[in-house]
């Protein structure tokens, strides 16, 4: 059979059942409590002072939730949330893992929540978690630039650049401000994203100034850093008729000015950024040598002392002083770089100079043969040539030879007083050759009688 309360709540079905009793038969009701439980925070948690806590709790009862009391109690700040039955304005919502949730502001202290339901029979049921706030540090800040003791002149832009950032929470969650102890508040905002802070301040008052960046965190905390600068105003301190606001660089230096002369003396004198430029005292070329310090050509950085220098290219790449074509420091250039020294790599080789014969060496570069002495074309018999006297060009080999003068004219080691070369020297030299212009007659040359001629 099918009763007429099937359908019914639960909650109407315990009285039903006790008007239809069957016999001795008592139906009791099984409503019992609500079911409490905390999804978040844990049984031991904790939260952040200042922020929202959240609740998630799961609450389950035969009762709608909408029809339960419903309470928070912190065991610090007592009653910290509520919901009656009949409090429409109190919208219940879901949560992530929980049919129940809302968010609540706690004191800085550790305390237990307890979470009660209440249902329409008087049924209560809670769960409780006890909860810590965490230690919030502090936010830090720093300021980059300008550094602490810096000079400006009143009409400088001054790049300001700083930072704030803290543990707990993000930049941009700080605030932050730039305050002078001349001008005031000189900008409030927020650090980007990575937590800088980047400002051009302009138009600050002359005098010192203390400039202070306080960045606080959400919580209350503050950190403050602080730097020392000096606004002047326009001066000419050297009375050289340019201020520092007109860009004299030294206003102590009468003699540095925009469009001074610039001289040795380790100034600026131009005010031009550069130190001692077009003197003897820069490097031009910035190969690491001055005019003083011997950089014979200040315009090229491949000319300087001690740098690689190429022979015969007509530049002294070393600053050596010598001539780039006589290396070997005669005085004359060498045949390769046009001049007529013969060995630049000897210097007692040189045109003019004093020649031993014989030595292999042409001293004086006269491009004659060194063993040809009388330069008669043969050389000296002694260094393998056939010229039995190289110091008179008339005796050599093939040279005319006059018999009886006592000189081997020819070099052909030959008799000069048997001119008919049969052993035996002229009568009219010493010899018994009755005649020495025929080689068949001679002392006891074989003689034919009767033939007009004293052949023996």
């Amino acid at each position: 059979m099918t009763l007429p309360f099937a359908r019914l709540p639960l909650r109407h079905v315990a009285p039903l059942l006790w008007l239809v009793g069957c016999g001795q038969t008592t139906l009791k009701s099984t409503d019992g409590p609500p079911d409490v439980s905390f999804v978040r925070p844990l049984t031991t948690g904790t939260f952040t002072p200042g922020e929202g806590l959240e609740i998630c709790a799961q609450v389950d009862d035969e009762d709608a939730l909408e029809e339960l009391d419903l309470t928070l109690q912190g065991s610090v700040d007592g009653l910290v949330w509520q919901r009656a039955p009949e409090d429409s304005g109190v919208v219940l919502e879901d949560c992530d893992g929980g049919n129940l949730g809302f968010v609540i502001d706690l004191s800085d202290q550790t305390q237990t929540l307890s979470l009660t339901a209440v249902d329409s029979q008087g049924q209560a049921g809670s769960d409780e978690v006890t909860v810590s706030p965490l230690q919030n540090s502090p936010p830090r800040c720093t300021i980059v630039s300008p550094s602490d003791g810096s000079y400006f002149l009143t009409t400088d832009t001054i790049a300001f650049t700083g930072s704030g950032t803290d543990s707990e929470s993000d930049a941009t969650s700080l605030a932050a401000t730039l305050e002078s102890s001349v001008d005031g508040l000189l900008w409030s905002g927020q650090p980007d994203s990575y937590g800088q802070i980047a400002l051009d301040l302009s138009g600050l008052s002359a005098g010192p100034h203390q400039l202070s960046l306080s960045v606080a965190d959400p919580a209350g905390l503050v950190d403050t850093c602080t730097v020392s600068i000096t606004m002047d105003a326009c001066l000419d301190q050297d009375d050289d008729g340019v201020t520092d606001c007109d860009g004299d660089c030294d206003d102590l230096d009468p003699a540095s000015y925009p469009g001074g002369t610039e001289v040795g003396d380790a100034a600026d004198n131009d005010c031009n950024g550069l130190i001692d430029d077009t003197t003897d005292l820069y490097d031009d070329d910035a190969d690491g040598y001055t005019e003083v310090d011997g950089d014979c050509n200040d315009a090229d950085p491949n000319i300087h002392p001690g740098a690689p220098d190429t022979a015969y290219d007509g530049v002294d790449s070393d600053c050596a002083g010598d001539t780039d074509n006589d290396l070997d420091g005669d005085g004359f250039d060498a045949v390769e770089a046009g001049g007529t020294d013969c060995d630049d790599s000897d210097s007692a080789s040189f045109p003019g100079a004093p020649d031993a014969w014989y030595d292999g060496v042409d001293s004086n570069c006269a491009g004659d043969n060194d063993f040809d002495a009388d330069v008669d074309g043969y050389d000296a018999e002694a260094y393998g040539g056939g010229d039995c006297n190289d110091l008179d060009t008339t005796i050599r080999p093939g040279a005319p030879d006059a018999y009886y003068d006592g000189v081997d004219s020819d070099c052909d080691g030959a008799d000069d007083y048997d001119a008919d070369r049969d052993g035996y020297d002229s009568s009219l030299y010493g010899g018994d050759d009755c005649d020495d212009t025929d080689g068949s007659v001679f002392p006891s040359a074989p003689e034919s009688w009767y033939d007009g001629v004293d052949s023996d």
